[in-house]
């Protein structure tokens, strides 16, 4: 029942690029991200605001009215690695299970596939949180190579604070109240958005609560059916969307995605993912590498909320 490790240098040639993607951009927030690609250190997210002056008409002549202004923040990328190792033997019990489901047959890829595919998803739940919670002076690891959406808020100037920021405890008692506190508290001109980029991102643990209380309150427009933790929030077309990257942090964030700006390189050699079998030290060993970074292209267009 031993399984051939001689395989395993080509199967990850072969998944190379699938699994670079997949180690790069998946999760909840990624994918809703705009990305920007070839960043070697850092980029500036450029901003053009117009303003534009009605004139008379019924006069001859050329005269320039209104202002347009060019401003730009910075997106900086940390560089990111992982390094694992797997004994052999201790996945040969892994093994023996994979090779008894009923109904397929399985050969060493079946095997490989599910340890990249584990130590991607393990990575891609900390980049997850690493986008929102993200902050250069952390002394978490995970968390200090690049300052993530609530820092990049936090330490800007410009932004929407909801009322009830800092006062209101999110719970079953006041969630409604804050939902619809920042509701009525995003600029009038993001709701032109609300179909299709304006979004509320919050924990999991945030939108459950709302959607318990709705349920418990028997309001009849909410009938459960929302999955992945995504509703409208009521009476709106506004839609609230779970993402992990927020559990546990009482915040959430209204912003419209196309204002949302992830980078990385992938123009390089630098982003890369290997699996080998070492004979120097008889285990199987995993380096993946590659950069990331955040920022909001307005910051004034966001809308933030602390619970107390």
């Amino acid at each position: 029942m031993a399984f051939d490790l001689t395989g395993l240098t080509a199967y990850v040639d072969e998944q190379r690029e699938e699994l670079i993607e997949r180690l790069v951009f998946k999760g909840k927030t990624l994918p809703m991200l705009a990305p920007l690609t070839g960043v070697k250190s850092a980029t500036d997210v450029h901003r053009l605001n117009d303003s534009v002056i009605f004139a008379d008409g019924d006069s001859c002549g050329f005269t320039a009215t209104g202002d347009t202004t060019l401003s730009k923040r910075t997106l900086t990328v940390g560089r990111i690695k992982v390094n694992k190792s797997w004994c052999p033997e201790e996945l040969e019990a892994k093994w023996t299970q994979i090779r008894l489901r009923a109904g397929s047959y399985y050969d060493e890829n079946d095997l490989f596939a599910e340890i990249a595919t584990a130590a991607i998803n393990r990575i891609n739940s900390q980049m997850e949180t690493a986008i929102w919670q993200g902050d250069t002076t952390s002394g978490n690891q995970n968390l200090l190579h690049f300052d993530g959406f609530l820092k990049l808020i936090t330490a800007g100037s410009g932004y929407t604070t909801a009322t009830g920021s800092g006062s209101l405890a999110i719970n079953d008692t006041n969630i409604r109240t804050i939902m619809q506190n920042i509701y009525n508290d995003i600029p009038a001109e993001l709701l032109d958005y609300l179909d299709d980029d304006l979004v509320l991102f919050a924990g999991n643990d945030t939108i459950r609560t709302y959607q318990i209380k709705l349920a418990n309150d028997n309001l009849y427009h909410y009938n459960g059916e929302e999955q992945d933790f995504d509703l409208m929030v009521e009476n709106t077309r506004l839609k609230a969307t779970g993402v992990p990257g927020l559990n546990g942090t009482n915040k959430i964030v209204v912003a419209r995605k196309s204002n949302m700006f992830f980078g990385t390189d992938l123009e390089n050699d630098y982003e890369n993912f290997d699996l080998w079998y070492s004979k120097d030290d008889q285990v199987i060993k995993m380096a993946s590498k590659w950069k990331a970074g955040v920022q909001f292209g307005h910051l004034e267009e966001v809308v933030y909320f602390a619970g107390a």
